[in-house]
């Protein structure tokens, strides 16, 4: 008679879980997580390049900005010259007409 094991000293493996999760081929799951990892991926392609752009036109609206200061500053700076050149102008004259005395 053949001898049994003893009960005792034998491992044996875990009963399988009534709540584990059973994974199973479905052939159609594949394709349609297929599909909505593409359209996963075109989203977020479509939303980094609007995020892109959104970025170039701020970027190229700061530097009309920056670009608009720079020529309003030299505008400015143009007709205080020319101002101080046109008093420069009529000091030198007032001062001409003292030593000639045309007062």
């Amino acid at each position: 008679m053949p001898t049994l094991p003893d009960p005792a000293t034998t491992v044996t493996a875990p009963a399988a879980s009534p709540f584990a999760r059973r994974r199973s081929f479905i052939p159609w799951r594949s394709d349609l997580m297929k599909g909505v990892a593409m359209g996963f991926i075109d989203d977020a392609k479509d939303a980094a390049e609007t995020a892109g752009r959104k970025i170039k036109e701020g970027f190229e609206d700061t530097v009309d900005r920056v670009s608009d200061k720079i020529d309003e500053a030299k505008a400015d700076a143009e007709v205080k010259k020319a101002e101080a050149e046109r008093d420069s102008v009529h000091k030198r004259n007032e001062i001409k007409e003292e030593i000639r005395g045309d007062n």
